[in-house]
């Protein structure tokens, strides 16, 4: 029972972190196409950014989907994070 316990944890820890970074790759990506693209428009740049800094707007501007973010939430009560 344990080492089933124990399987379900990698596994589930191996997939918090998948989504963890293609999370953190998106944001990475979107905030280094707002440096090199943006600069001319502050506008454009202010707004990613504000996408960038609130969770709730994710899903609107493409970093991390809502089914991405239940299961996320889910793994981490399933692992007490």
């Amino acid at each position: 029972m344990s080492t089933e316990i124990s399987q379900f944890e990698a596994r589930a820890y191996k997939r918090l972190y998948e989504l963890y970074k293609s999370t953190l790759l998106n944001i990475i990506h979107r905030a280094k196409n707002s440096v090199d693209y943006k600069l001319e428009n502050q506008k454009e740049m202010n707004e990613m950014m504000t996408f960038i800094a609130d969770e709730h707007k994710w899903d609107h501007c493409g970093i991390e989907s809502k089914a991405n973010s239940v299961i996320i939430d889910e793994l981490e009560k399933c692992l007490n994070i």
